[in-house]
Protein backbone atom coordinates (compact mmCIF):
# COMPACT_ATOMS: atom_id res chain seq x y z
CA UNK A 1 0.00 0.00 0.00
CA UNK A 2 1.02 3.51 -0.96
CA UNK A 3 2.41 5.78 2.45
CA UNK A 4 -0.51 8.26 3.65
CA UNK A 5 -0.98 11.13 2.10
CA UNK A 6 -0.39 14.09 4.34
CA UNK A 7 -2.99 17.13 4.39
CA UNK A 8 -1.38 20.13 3.80
CA UNK A 9 -3.12 22.33 6.47
CA UNK A 10 -3.32 19.99 8.80
CA UNK A 11 -1.87 20.47 12.40
CA UNK A 12 0.47 17.97 13.61
CA UNK A 13 -0.80 14.94 15.26
CA UNK A 14 -4.44 15.61 14.32
CA UNK A 15 -6.41 13.33 12.11
CA UNK A 16 -5.76 13.87 8.32
CA UNK A 17 -2.17 15.67 9.63
CA UNK A 18 0.76 14.82 10.28
CA UNK A 19 1.25 12.75 13.67
CA UNK A 20 -1.95 12.44 13.09
CA UNK A 21 -3.83 8.63 14.84
CA UNK A 22 -7.32 9.23 13.03
CA UNK A 23 -7.86 7.62 9.48
CA UNK A 24 -5.62 8.79 7.13
CA UNK A 25 -6.26 9.94 3.10
CA UNK A 26 -4.98 7.82 0.52
CA UNK A 27 -3.38 8.98 -2.98
CA UNK A 28 -5.65 7.16 -5.49
CA UNK A 29 -3.93 4.24 -7.58
CA UNK A 30 -4.00 4.66 -10.93
CA UNK A 31 -3.76 1.11 -11.76
CA UNK A 32 -6.94 0.48 -9.66
CA UNK A 33 -10.07 -0.33 -12.22
CA UNK A 34 -13.30 0.37 -11.36
CA UNK A 35 -15.06 -3.86 -10.46
CA UNK A 36 -16.44 -4.97 -14.30
CA UNK A 37 -19.87 -5.68 -12.57
CA UNK A 38 -20.26 -2.13 -11.65
CA UNK A 39 -19.78 -0.73 -15.33
CA UNK A 40 -23.29 -0.27 -16.14
CA UNK A 41 -26.39 -1.75 -16.67
CA UNK A 42 -25.40 -3.10 -20.15
CA UNK A 43 -22.23 -4.17 -19.57
CA UNK A 44 -23.98 -6.45 -16.06
CA UNK A 45 -26.36 -8.17 -18.32
CA UNK A 46 -24.47 -11.46 -19.92
CA UNK A 47 -23.42 -11.11 -23.28
CA UNK A 48 -25.56 -13.58 -24.74
CA UNK A 49 -29.29 -11.99 -23.80
CA UNK A 50 -27.59 -8.80 -25.21
CA UNK A 51 -27.10 -10.23 -28.74
CA UNK A 52 -30.65 -11.42 -28.65
CA UNK A 53 -32.37 -8.20 -27.63
CA UNK A 54 -30.14 -6.34 -29.99
CA UNK A 55 -31.31 -8.73 -32.97
CA UNK A 56 -34.52 -8.39 -31.71
CA UNK A 57 -34.01 -4.66 -32.53
CA UNK A 58 -33.04 -5.22 -35.92
CA UNK A 59 -35.25 -7.23 -36.51
CA UNK A 60 -38.14 -4.69 -35.10
CA UNK A 61 -37.33 -2.46 -38.48
CA UNK A 62 -37.50 -4.83 -41.43
CA UNK A 63 -40.77 -6.51 -40.30
CA UNK A 64 -42.54 -3.24 -39.62
CA UNK A 65 -41.80 -2.24 -43.31
CA UNK A 66 -42.62 -5.81 -44.51
CA UNK A 67 -46.04 -5.53 -43.32
CA UNK A 68 -46.63 -1.95 -44.39
CA UNK A 69 -45.85 -3.55 -48.04
CA UNK A 70 -47.82 -6.28 -47.08
CA UNK A 71 -50.75 -3.76 -46.60
CA UNK A 72 -50.29 -1.91 -49.56
CA UNK A 73 -50.22 -4.89 -52.00
CA UNK A 74 -53.11 -5.73 -50.69
CA UNK A 75 -54.83 -2.58 -51.08
CA UNK A 76 -53.31 -1.96 -54.56
CA UNK A 77 -54.63 -5.27 -55.50
CA UNK A 78 -58.26 -4.38 -54.49
CA UNK A 79 -58.50 -1.21 -56.05
CA UNK A 80 -57.01 -2.80 -59.37
CA UNK A 81 -59.49 -5.76 -59.32
CA UNK A 82 -62.03 -3.46 -58.43
CA UNK A 83 -61.22 -1.06 -61.76
CA UNK A 84 -60.70 -4.29 -64.01
CA UNK A 85 -64.19 -5.83 -62.95
CA UNK A 86 -65.83 -2.30 -63.63
CA UNK A 87 -64.07 -1.92 -67.02
CA UNK A 88 -64.93 -5.69 -67.93
CA UNK A 89 -68.54 -5.09 -67.03
CA UNK A 90 -68.93 -1.62 -68.44
CA UNK A 91 -67.62 -2.96 -71.48
CA UNK A 92 -69.80 -5.92 -71.55
CA UNK A 93 -73.04 -3.77 -71.99
CA UNK A 94 -74.61 -2.21 -75.29
CA UNK A 95 -75.96 0.63 -76.29
CA UNK A 96 -76.98 2.50 -79.11
CA UNK A 97 -76.44 5.62 -80.46
CA UNK A 98 -75.82 7.87 -83.48
CA UNK A 99 -72.29 7.82 -86.04
CA UNK A 100 -72.28 9.66 -89.39
CA UNK A 101 -75.79 9.81 -89.62
CA UNK A 102 -76.58 6.56 -88.97
CA UNK A 103 -78.00 4.20 -86.29
CA UNK A 104 -74.52 2.49 -84.10
CA UNK A 105 -75.46 -0.32 -82.25
CA UNK A 106 -71.88 -0.09 -79.62
CA UNK A 107 -70.33 -2.39 -77.07
CA UNK A 108 -69.86 -0.54 -73.75
CA UNK A 109 -70.55 2.33 -72.53
CA UNK A 110 -70.93 6.34 -72.77
CA UNK A 111 -68.91 6.86 -69.75
CA UNK A 112 -65.41 8.44 -70.41
CA UNK A 113 -62.51 7.23 -68.12
CA UNK A 114 -58.93 8.75 -68.81
CA UNK A 115 -56.80 7.05 -71.61
CA UNK A 116 -59.63 3.93 -71.54
CA UNK A 117 -62.09 3.02 -74.37
CA UNK A 118 -65.32 1.78 -72.75
CA UNK A 119 -67.39 1.52 -75.87
CA UNK A 120 -66.34 0.08 -79.70
CA UNK A 121 -68.61 -0.70 -82.29
CA UNK A 122 -70.48 -3.85 -81.94
CA UNK A 123 -70.50 -7.00 -84.81
CA UNK A 124 -74.16 -6.66 -85.49
CA UNK A 125 -75.16 -3.15 -87.22
CA UNK A 126 -78.42 -2.86 -88.66
CA UNK A 127 -78.22 -4.36 -92.38
CA UNK A 128 -79.16 -2.06 -94.26
CA UNK A 129 -77.59 0.89 -92.40
CA UNK A 130 -80.62 3.23 -90.85
CA UNK A 131 -80.77 6.42 -90.96
CA UNK A 132 -81.16 8.63 -88.16
CA UNK A 133 -84.13 11.03 -89.94
CA UNK A 134 -85.70 8.23 -91.18
CA UNK A 135 -86.73 7.41 -87.79
CA UNK A 136 -90.08 8.73 -85.98
CA UNK A 137 -89.03 11.98 -84.08
CA UNK A 138 -88.87 10.56 -80.43
CA UNK A 139 -86.91 7.55 -81.54
CA UNK A 140 -84.55 9.67 -83.41
CA UNK A 141 -84.14 11.96 -80.26
CA UNK A 142 -83.56 8.63 -78.45
CA UNK A 143 -80.56 7.71 -80.80
CA UNK A 144 -78.86 11.24 -81.06
CA UNK A 145 -79.10 11.03 -77.05
CA UNK A 146 -77.76 7.45 -76.98
CA UNK A 147 -79.62 4.70 -74.50
CA UNK A 148 -79.11 1.68 -73.39
CA UNK A 149 -80.26 -1.58 -74.57
CA UNK A 150 -80.28 -5.33 -73.62
CA UNK A 151 -78.19 -6.63 -76.62
CA UNK A 152 -78.52 -6.59 -80.91
CA UNK A 153 -81.99 -7.98 -80.52
CA UNK A 154 -82.75 -3.97 -79.82
CA UNK A 155 -81.91 -3.17 -83.65
CA UNK A 156 -84.99 -5.05 -84.49
CA UNK A 157 -87.11 -2.70 -83.07
CA UNK A 158 -85.50 0.59 -84.73
CA UNK A 159 -86.10 -2.03 -88.15
CA UNK A 160 -89.90 -2.24 -87.63
CA UNK A 161 -89.95 1.56 -86.78
CA UNK A 162 -88.27 3.32 -89.57
CA UNK A 163 -90.25 5.00 -92.04
CA UNK A 164 -89.64 3.09 -95.34
CA UNK A 165 -89.47 4.38 -98.74
CA UNK A 166 -91.90 2.54 -100.82
CA UNK A 167 -92.83 2.67 -104.56
CA UNK A 168 -96.67 4.20 -104.59
CA UNK A 169 -98.84 4.94 -107.56
CA UNK A 170 -99.02 8.55 -107.80
CA UNK A 171 -101.35 9.68 -110.24
CA UNK A 172 -100.68 6.58 -112.69
CA UNK A 173 -96.88 7.33 -112.05
CA UNK A 174 -94.57 5.40 -109.98
CA UNK A 175 -93.34 7.36 -107.30
CA UNK A 176 -91.04 7.14 -104.51
CA UNK A 177 -92.89 7.60 -101.53
CA UNK A 178 -91.54 7.62 -97.38
CA UNK A 179 -93.93 6.55 -94.48
CA UNK A 180 -97.00 5.80 -96.28
CA UNK A 181 -99.42 3.46 -94.00
CA UNK A 182 -97.15 4.04 -91.38
CA UNK A 183 -97.67 5.05 -87.42
CA UNK A 184 -95.69 8.10 -86.40
CA UNK A 185 -94.47 8.61 -90.08
CA UNK A 186 -95.76 11.57 -92.12
CA UNK A 187 -96.07 10.55 -95.85
CA UNK A 188 -94.22 12.20 -97.86
CA UNK A 189 -93.82 12.74 -101.52
CA UNK A 190 -89.64 11.67 -101.93
CA UNK A 191 -89.63 11.10 -105.71
CA UNK A 192 -92.18 12.38 -108.74
CA UNK A 193 -93.01 9.60 -110.50
CA UNK A 194 -91.28 9.30 -113.65
CA UNK A 195 -92.91 5.72 -114.98
CA UNK A 196 -96.14 5.14 -116.07
CA UNK A 197 -97.91 2.69 -114.19
CA UNK A 198 -99.85 1.10 -117.17
CA UNK A 199 -95.96 0.20 -118.92
CA UNK A 200 -94.64 -2.00 -116.49
CA UNK A 201 -95.42 -5.72 -116.26
CA UNK A 202 -98.42 -6.94 -114.91
CA UNK A 203 -96.89 -8.25 -111.75
CA UNK A 204 -94.69 -5.33 -111.42
CA UNK A 205 -98.19 -3.16 -111.47
CA UNK A 206 -99.88 -5.34 -108.48
CA UNK A 207 -96.42 -4.97 -106.60
CA UNK A 208 -96.73 -1.08 -107.07
CA UNK A 209 -100.27 -1.01 -106.14
CA UNK A 210 -100.16 -3.54 -103.07
CA UNK A 211 -96.90 -1.26 -101.85
CA UNK A 212 -94.60 -4.56 -102.21
CA UNK A 213 -91.80 -2.58 -102.98
CA UNK A 214 -90.86 -1.14 -100.02
CA UNK A 215 -86.95 -0.34 -98.61
CA UNK A 216 -85.09 1.10 -95.81
CA UNK A 217 -83.32 3.64 -96.85
CA UNK A 218 -83.80 5.88 -100.45
CA UNK A 219 -80.88 4.64 -101.81
CA UNK A 220 -82.68 0.81 -102.20
CA UNK A 221 -85.75 2.39 -103.32
CA UNK A 222 -84.20 4.69 -106.03
CA UNK A 223 -82.24 1.38 -107.25
CA UNK A 224 -85.40 -0.16 -107.62
CA UNK A 225 -86.78 2.63 -109.98
CA UNK A 226 -83.83 1.99 -112.03
CA UNK A 227 -84.66 -2.04 -112.41
CA UNK A 228 -88.66 -1.35 -113.04
CA UNK A 229 -87.17 1.01 -115.80
CA UNK A 230 -85.27 -0.82 -117.51
CA UNK A 231 -88.11 -3.64 -117.33
CA UNK A 232 -90.19 -1.13 -119.34
CA UNK A 233 -88.21 -0.17 -122.06
CA UNK A 234 -87.91 -4.69 -122.30
CA UNK A 235 -91.80 -4.53 -122.97
CA UNK A 236 -91.55 -2.48 -125.56
CA UNK A 237 -89.15 -3.92 -127.55
CA UNK A 238 -90.31 -5.68 -130.70
CA UNK A 239 -89.59 -9.52 -129.07
CA UNK A 240 -90.02 -8.62 -125.20
CA UNK A 241 -88.78 -11.60 -123.33
CA UNK A 242 -90.89 -10.74 -119.83
CA UNK A 243 -94.28 -12.51 -120.34
CA UNK A 244 -96.48 -10.35 -118.50
CA UNK A 245 -95.83 -7.10 -120.32
CA UNK A 246 -99.07 -5.05 -120.84
CA UNK A 247 -100.21 -6.82 -124.01
CA UNK A 248 -100.54 -2.72 -125.71
CA UNK A 249 -97.02 -2.29 -125.19
CA UNK A 250 -96.13 -5.43 -127.50
CA UNK A 251 -94.91 -4.85 -130.91
CA UNK A 252 -93.82 -1.24 -130.22
CA UNK A 253 -89.80 -0.73 -131.40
Amino acid sequence: MPPPMQHPGGPQGAPGGPGGTGPQATVPDPRYQEPHQYAGEQEFQPAGRRERRAAKRAQRGPRRWLWLVVVAGVFVAAVAGAGVFFIQTARAGYYIGEENGNVVLFRGTTQKMPMISLSRKADRQPNPPIKVSDLPQDRAQAVRATYTVKGPAALDDLVRAVCRYSLRDDGGKVAVRRGVEQNDCAPTTVRPGTITLAELPVSDQNSVRDGKFSYIGVAAADKKIAELSARVELCRGAHPTIKDCPAPSRGRS
